[in-house]
This record gives C-alpha cells, structure tokens and sequence, in this order.
C-alpha cells in the first residue's frame, strides 16, 4: 500500500512539473521530399528511352516509337533478320481452298491482311482482367509499306492513365484489323474495363472485342496441338519462328512485370523497367512474324504429317468438309504414314467426304478401310462399308 502511495505522489509531481523549453537547434534548409511520381536521377525515365511525348485532350502520352526495316524482322536469307520465319505475302490461296475468314470462322475477317492489321500485347498491373487492373504499356506494330512501325505507350503514373488509353484508341481506329496473342480472353478484357471506368467511352462504344480479331493462341492450338509440349508464345518463338536467341537474354517473366512497375511508382527509379519494354517489344514482333506465318499455313497447308492432320481436324470443326476431306486424301498418299495412322486418316477421311458429298473420296475411304480392318470387324460396318463403295462407283 505505501509503494501505491509512493507511486502516485510520484505521478502528481510529474504533472505539475513545468514543461522544459526546447533546445535551440540550428535551422537547415532540407529539400522537399520528391513525390512519387517524379523520377529520380540517375534512372529516371528519360534516360531510359528517348519518348515522344504526344499531346492528347487528356494530357501528355509518354511514347516511344521504332522503325524497322522488313530485312530486320524476316528471313530474308542475310542472317540479318530477328525470326527465320520468311515474308510470304501476298499469299495466293490455292483455287479450291476456302477463304481465311472461313478457316478462321469469322466473317469480319473477310479481306484481311497481316499488312493492314494492328498488333497489340498489353503489360498489366496484374494478371487478372477485373476493372482494377490497369494496362501501363502498350504495345502496337502495324505495317507502313516496306516498314513495321512499333509504339509502346507508357503510363507514367496513373494520372496519364486517360492520355494513354486515348493515343491508343486513335492508333486502333486507324486500322482495319486486329491481331493479339490471347487477346480475346486478357488484353481487350482489361482494356475494356479500363475505358468504361475512366469514363473515355461508354460501354458499347468500349467494346473493342466487337472488332475484326485474329487472335492467333486459338489457331497456333489448333495447327500444333501434341506437336509441342504447350502452345505459349515463347514456344512457338523457339520451335517455328526461330527467334534469335538474343532477344530473350535476361528476358522477365510475366509474373514481374506488375512487380516492376510497382517499384517504379515507389520509387521513380525507371531501369528496372527495361526489360519489361524489351520483352513488350518483342512479344509485338514475335506476333507480325506468327501472323505471317499461320496466315500462310492456313492458305497453304503443308509441312509435317501431324501438323496438316491438325489443320485437317480444324477444317471438319468449321463446316468445311470439303477442304478437309482434301487435306485427309493428300496425307494418305504420303510415303511416312504409319499403318495405325492409315486407319485413322481413312476413317476421318470417310466422315469427311460422306459430310462433303464427295463421292469419289468416299469411294477410297470405304475401299481403303475394307482392306485394313481386322477380320473380326462386326460384319453390319463391312456391309454398310460395301454399299458406300458400291454407291460411290455406280455414280
């Protein structure tokens, strides 16, 4: 009990003591903290790359544009190009194969050309497509006679969030085309929402996916389906394209970009950012080169067994049975079809052409199955199988 009385005559002491003055301390003139937006030297965003700052109704747009010559991105036969893949355009379609917008199975891509399109792959501040997620660089590449124009538009700070989305719908609108590497599920998604919440267009007015779009992921799947262990751009760079390997030394995973971008914003501090432009960079090309290339494949299928096999499976899912039943006939003529893949070929043959009413090619499947199957095939397939033969050659 006295120790609580001690304590708290203690306490009364202390309140009542007058407040010592302050120590009279030198005045230094301290400079004002930089706000997070404004870059720091050395590392600041100037000095990363030489932008083009564009003025739109809604402020300025860090852009940063590049020219380069076809001879720089084709095979050419140089060894000078960044892809072996060679420039095959103008493609001829062979007379009896059907347009590309059947193939591809989008009548607004009636007359479409890899040299009137625009390429786009979008960085993100994440890996989702909700309305919070903002797209800070955008890529564009689109032809202009003998050269591929590429403009990445940067956003500084979300401040120039609308300046950006504006430069870039004006870039958009210029062309007839559309070309992405999953667009249709990311890249638009996210551009989209971003265009409703800032208010720069209403919500029809922001449905960009509307647009004519080859989105080449969902054609790359079909053509090289169990070809490659996945069908992700940077495979195909490899195994199609044949991409310099320079290109993607110390190229950052996706995953980091919003990291990246995040440090900035803290920071100001910009050279972390160039790698994020680098593989920005080269995913643009990466798809003028994949465009040109499937764009020819589909016009022209030839290469391995499997990969015309895919192309022919495709046709047959479009309602094109006719070019199907084709591609399945030229593939039973080849020399490396093995006597499994015979029957097989034989059997997607006769569905094709029965769907075609392509009497002749019914004929050799019918024939041709006749002779493979096992001889303890149910006897009612052998005598249907006879009938089509039959009825096949009477006609």
């Amino acid at each position: 009990m006295t120790e609580i009385r001690r304590l708290t005559g203690r306490l009364q002491q202390l309140k009542t003591r007058p407040a010592e003055p302050e120590p009279d301390l030198p005045h230094v003139d301290l400079p004002d903290s930089p706000s997070p937006w404004t870059p720091l030297e050395p590392g600041s965003l100037e000095a990363l790359r030489p932008w083009r700052m564009v003025e739109t109704p809604h402020g300025r747009a860090h852009v940063f544009r590049e020219e380069l010559s076809l001879r720089e991105v084709f095979d050419f036969g140089d060894g000078l190009s960044l892809y072996r893949t060679r420039r095959t355009a103008p493609i001829r379609r062979e007379a009896s194969a059907p347009s590309l917008e059947a193939l591809l199975g989008d009548p607004r891509l009636h007359g479409f050309s890899v040299a009137d399109a625009l390429f786009l792959d979008i960085e993100a501040t994440g890996l989702s497509h909700g309305a919070g997620t903002h797209a800070f660089l955008i890529g564009c590449a689109w032809f202009e006679g003998e050269v591929i124009v590429v403009e990445q538009i940067f956003m500084q700070d979300p401040t120039t969030e609308m300046a950006v989305l504006h430069h870039f719908m004006a870039i958009l609108d210029s062309r007839p085309f559309l070309v992405s590497f999953n667009g249709k599920s990311y890249d638009l998604s996210v551009l989209e929402s971003r265009l409703v919440v800032t208010r720069l267009l209403g919500r029809t007015e922001a449905s960009i996916k509307l647009r004519p779009h080859f989105d080449l992921l969902h054609v790359s799947r079909q053509a090289y389906k169990g070809l490659f262990p996945d069908t992700r751009l940077q495979t195909l760079e490899k195994s199609v394209l044949g991409l310099d390997p320079e290109a993607r030394v110390d190229d950052v995973p996706g995953s980091l970009v919003p990291a990246l971008y995040f440090h900035y914003l803290r920071t100001g501090h910009a050279p972390h950012l160039d790698p994020v432009l680098r593989h920005n960079r080269t995913d643009v090309l990466s798809m003028v080169a994949l465009a040109e290339h499937l764009t020819g494949l589909l016009l022209r299928p030839e290469g391995e067994l499997p990969l015309v096999w895919n192309l022919a499976r495709s046709a047959l899912r479009r309602r094109l049975p006719a070019h199907a039943a084709s591609l399945f006939a030229g593939l039973l003529e080849r020399d490396d079809v093995a006597p499994s893949e015979r029957r097989a070929l034989l059997e997607e043959l006769l569905v094709a052409s029965r769907r075609a009413g392509n009497l002749d090619l019914l004929r050799v499947a019918a024939r041709g199955l006749i002779e493979v199957l096992p001889a303890d095939t149910d006897a009612a397939l052998v005598r249907r199988l006879f009938r089509w033969a039959r009825e096949a050659k009477s006609e």
